[in-house]
């Protein structure tokens, strides 16, 4: 198959999202397809040779675009909507050009760019979330967010009508998308790429680690803040969270602001366990499987899930994976359920092969694959 791949990323602070694309295209190419990567950014400088795509963009598979704004004014959209000159014109005389078997995108706000690619090839979605609950969510924080929300209300019925099938990450957000061709596939790396150095035996002090982004209320940086205030005598690592992001926060709380991937990986291989996203009810879901976790894993970690992991539900939960309920349970009583679990994280001899069934792009893309070659 010759399959294009179109994405529009902020190419910075993006670093998880970067490496599964890039994944997933050395997968598509080891399994013998063809690829070419169509990336569209509003990032104001671009430099691909910085990021996980250097390696792809020196042997030519990738293709960049600048999306053009005046402020809040997004002008290569509306130049898309009114059929001139525009980045998202020149992406489509590559794909002209190109003439792939199938176009993949990553799930965005509806243009006619994807209509009318929609009517001139094969086009899959995936969708990694359920974007309606999460524009609704942070749509009072900034006035951008709120344009967002009603351009997103005003025209997302429209882009279903350009695709011919979805790729889900969660079986939850699947059942969104009746009436359509639809695969479950969860997120995915490659778990060879993570290696595990060795931490000198009695250097660890229990912890626990936290990899998130200020801002998103689903986290629950509230909730891990008051955990952590129940549990004094560990540490609580979070990552991506600098001082001023959480407030009153105890001693046992060790901010350390945003890190690439290199620094924080050595505090994941330092944790007694990690966590995961504590407040996914607030957007109204209650299954992800978040690309953080994924590294959690790569690291073989011991989990604290408090939400349902698509990749345990369609392969069953293993000993060394809590689940947790912060919406039915209160604080105090998942912190003794988490405070025991901690004590047995010692027992678990976790290998990186136990967790390839979990994530492993050599298990999942074939899947991802097959539902490119049945969808008409």
């Amino acid at each position: 198959m010759k399959i294009a791949y179109f994405a529009q990323i902020n190419l910075y602070k993006n670093n998880g999202v970067i490496n599964k694309i890039r994944n997933q295209v050395e997968a598509w190419q080891s399994m013998g397809h063809e690829v070419k990567l169509i990336i569209m950014t509003g990032d104001s400088e671009v430099d691909l040779d910085s990021t996980s795509f250097s390696s792809l963009a020196k042997s030519g598979m990738v293709k960049l675009f600048k999306v053009k704004s005046l402020g809040l004014l997004p002008t290569d959209v509306i130049g898309d909507w009114l059929g001139l000159p525009s980045s998202f014109k020149k992406a489509r005389k590559v794909l002209d050009d190109y003439h792939p078997d199938v176009v993949y995108a990553r799930y965005s706000m509806f243009q006619p760019f994807y209509r009318r690619i929609g009517e001139k090839f094969k086009l899959i979605v995936e969708i990694n979330t359920d974007l309606a609950s999460e524009y609704y969510l942070i749509r009072k924080e900034n006035l951008k967010r709120y344009l967002r929300f009603l351009y997103f209300k005003c025209t997302d019925s429209l882009f279903l009508k350009s695709v011919s099938g979805v790729v889900a990450v969660t079986t939850e957000i699947a059942q969104k998308y009746k009436g359509l061709p639809v695969a479950v596939v969860p997120n995915s790396l490659k778990v060879s790429n993570y290696e595990l150095s060795e931490v000198p035996v009695g250097s660890k002090k229990t912890s626990i680690v936290f990899l998130g982004t200020p801002g998103m209320a689903w986290h629950g940086i509230d909730i891990l803040r008051d955990l952590a205030k129940e549990l004094p005598h560990v540490d609580f690592n979070l990552i991506g969270y600098k001082e001023g992001d959480v407030k009153d926060v105890s001693p046992n709380v060790i901010l350390h602001g945003f890190l690439d991937k290199e620094e924080y990986l050595k505090i994941i291989l330092k944790s007694t366990a990690a966590i995961g996203t504590l407040a996914l009810n607030r957007k109204k879901m209650e299954e992800a499987c978040p690309l953080k976790v994924r590294e959690y894993m790569a690291c073989c970690l011991p989990l604290i899930l408090p939400y349902k992991d698509t990749a345990f539900e369609i392969s069953g939960y293993p000993e060394w994976v809590l689940n947790v309920d912060f919406q039915n349970y209160s604080i105090a009583e998942n912190a003794s359920k988490i405070e025991k679990f901690l004590m047995q994280c010692a027992t678990f001899d976790i290998k990186q092969e136990d967790v390839l069934q979990y994530i492993d792009v050599s298990f999942l893309e074939k899947r991802r694959l097959d539902f490119f070659l049945k969808t008409k």
